[in-house]
């Protein structure tokens, strides 16, 4: 449900005066969060006005020339009665600033001026009409019973402290919340206590504001505690993913020396078999030491490998492969210069050779 109301909030005024007189200033005029309020029945009402709707550019866009007046006027100022009340102007739009709206204002009237140089009105009480939704609920982890939205300024008043009754004021400082006023307008110090803030210094406050201040405190402690036990997650959560990020490393390494070893071996292994297929022996299915005993055995048949080790094995391939490569020559010189150079290079002396070094590499 949302209904259409009024609202001021108050602030104090630091101004300059001007050669002419006048008194110039861009003070803080309101701010968001959520505001205090005194019932009529003395009870205390909250209402929430939202950043989104306090910094909302068609609401800042609403201070612009509107009037001052001194005090807030029983009506709304318009246009007919603008001229009998107004007593400056606010001079442009509002602007943001952290969680506060700030105003360029002048104050052009004389006994205006002469009041607030004489500190007899110090503050200014910004009066503004919002659709008030009244659907409760809780901002920053504090509660509210109400929100305000569609936020219209209408006028802005220099008072000596801000009204309550039934025009329900909006008494917001920008240094602190005061409440409790009571019908004589002035301060009720009946139920104040003490608020101690953590640099020492206490302020007079009502019972719920010091309970209100104490709870935060206490919850801003727990969570303090519970930040500190996140960053110590966080340096495990941290410390376990550097050692995830090495073991990764480590595993793409092994992956790129297995892919280079593969390949090796796939270049040795068409070698050999390149090598094999000179003395018609099939690969199929065989490891590549029975391809080469088969190559050994296809020139030497008698040739007893059981038993020799990897080295011997090697070493006879190598002598059975140079001896192929002997008999390839040598039929080449022999179809080129005739038979008369057979016995000095063919085949005879090439197995002699072979028999001779694999005797060599058995003794060995």
């Amino acid at each position: 449900m949302s209904t259409s109301v009024l609202r001021y909030d108050r602030c104090k005024i630091r101004a300059a005066r001007t050669d002419e007189g006048y008194l110039i200033d861009t003070p803080v005029v309101g701010r968001a969060g959520i505001q205090l309020y005194k019932n009529p029945d003395g009870t205390i009402r909250r209402e929430l006005r939202p950043p989104e709707e306090v910094f909302a550019a068609d609401s800042l866009a609403t201070f612009s020339g509107k009037p001052i007046t001194d005090e807030h006027p029983d009506e709304p100022v318009t246009a007919k009665n603008a001229k009998h009340l107004a007593i400056g102007m606010i001079q442009s739009a509002g602007k943001q600033d952290g969680d506060s709206v700030t105003a360029p204002i002048v104050i052009y009237d004389a006994e205006a001026v002469d009041k607030i140089i004489h500190g007899k009105k110090r503050e200014l009480s910004l009066g503004y009409k919002v659709d008030l939704d009244e659907t409760p609920g809780v901002w920053n982890g504090q509660e509210y019973d109400a929100v305000q939205r569609k936020i219209r300024i209408n006028h802005l008043a220099i008072v000596s402290r801000g009204r309550a009754g039934n025009a329900r004021l909006n008494l917001d400082r920008h240094d602190a919340i005061s409440l409790n006023f009571d019908e004589d307008n002035t301060m009720s110090t009946e139920n104040l206590g003490r608020l101690r803030l953590d640099n020492g210094i206490e302020y007079p406050a009502v019972q719920e504001v010091i309970h209100g201040f104490e709870t935060l405190r206490n919850d801003k402690a727990e969570l303090d505690v519970r930040v500190d036990e996140l960053h110590k997650q966080i340096d495990i959560i941290a410390a376990e993913r550097d050692t995830l990020k090495a073991e990764v490393e480590k595993i793409e390494q092994i992956k790129k020396d297995a892919a280079e070893q593969a390949k090796t071996e796939m270049k040795a292994r068409l070698a050999l078999e390149k090598v094999a297929e000179g003395f018609k022996v099939d690969c199929t299915g065989k490891t590549d030491r029975e391809v080469k005993e088969l190559v050994i055995k296809a020139t030497r048949t008698d040739a007893d490998l059981a038993g020799k080790s990897e080295a011997y094995i090697d070493a006879a391939f190598d002598l059975a492969s140079e001896m192929k490569a002997d008999d390839a020559m040598a039929k080449q010189r022999e179809a080129g210069a005739g038979r008369q150079d057979v016995n000095k290079t063919g085949a005879g002396n090439s197995y002699a050779n072979f028999m001779a070094n694999l005797g060599k590499k058995e003794n060995a």
